[in-house]
């Protein structure tokens, strides 16, 4: 795992990317105490070697062990470290490897594992710190907000796979951002800069979470005038509203479809298309009468 991390083009030539140390270096200029960076990213890559006898509780307990005893610094913001480097690790971890697996099967237990008694750490670490982080720092906006900025095409597919990982898992990290990807890809006209990217991230929630988004399509959920606004539909999309339906579904099975033979795509791009066309074609066939 160390090899591969090392393997991946980084701007600083280093295990931790520019990203990765912009985001915690501003952190601690405001913070009393932060996350020691380079010691929890040591014991994850142990973690997550091949033939590593390290487990997912020791893992844990070892960043805990590093965690400031009580009282907790005023304003100690440290477990919001500890999910932006799971993302920044994720983001590195190509989608397809195994490790990706081991990285989604941690974060769970570490958000349950963290001692929650000390003062200051009963928000973040609970399920919501986290999905306050990925809100903040894993999805940066759209086409216009400068998606690729701080994050390549490679790593935002790789953070893509993480996420859809957890959102299988059932740990909540805010159920829309699957259906995000996908209009994202799919519900707004092809671009030749963004669209081999977008699609091959979206294609990661079908292969990752297709199962745990069809639910949302078998037992629709009350939509609230929240949600109507977050799952708003794209442009090309024009036969239906907001949120889940099968019409939708249909609708980027059919985009998928049309990556996968679009001749100027990407051979990723094809590959990923055509297996999330397939996938999504079992899940309709066992759960549609």
């Amino acid at each position: 795992m160390g090899d591969m991390l090392e393997d991946v083009p980084v701007p600083t030539g280093s295990r931790e990317s520019s990203w990765l140390t912009r985001k915690l270096g501003q952190r601690k200029s405001t913070k009393i105490y932060a996350l020691p960076a380079k010691q929890v990213f040591e014991i994850l890559d142990a973690y997550l070697q091949p033939d590593s006898g390290s487990t997912i509780k020791s893992a844990a307990q070892s960043i805990e062990s590093l965690l400031p005893a009580p009282p907790v610094p005023e304003n100690a913001d440290c477990l919001s470290d500890l999910w932006i480097l799971l993302l920044e690790m994720a983001s590195q971890v190509p989608y397809d490897h195994p490790a990706q697996i081991k990285l989604s099967y941690f974060s769970p237990v570490a958000v349950r594992a963290i001692n929650n008694d000390k003062d200051g750490f009963h928000f973040a670490s609970r399920p919501e710190g986290l999905m306050l982080v990925l809100g903040e720092y894993h999805f940066p906006g759209g086409r216009e907000g400068g998606l690729f900025e701080d994050i390549d095409a490679a790593r935002w597919i790789n953070s893509n796979a993480f996420v859809a990982l957890l959102a299988s898992s059932e740990l909540p990290v805010a159920a829309h951002k699957g259906l995000w990807s996908l209009r994202d890809a799919l519900e707004e006209p092809y671009s030749k800069k963004y669209s081999d990217s977008e699609i091959s991230a979206a294609a990661q929630w079908i292969l990752h979470a297709g199962q745990w988004l069809f639910r949302w399509i078998q037992v629709p959920q009350e939509v609230t005038s929240q949600d109507e606004q977050s799952t708003e539909p794209g442009s090309l999309w024009t036969d239906g509203g907001s949120g889940y339906s099968l019409e939708r579904w249909r609708f980027w099975r059919q985009g998928f479809q049309s990556a996968s033979e679009r001749e100027e795509a990407k051979q990723e791009t094809k590959m990923l298309s055509s297996k999330a066309v397939k996938l999504m074609d079992v899940l309709e066939a066992n759960y549609v009468a």
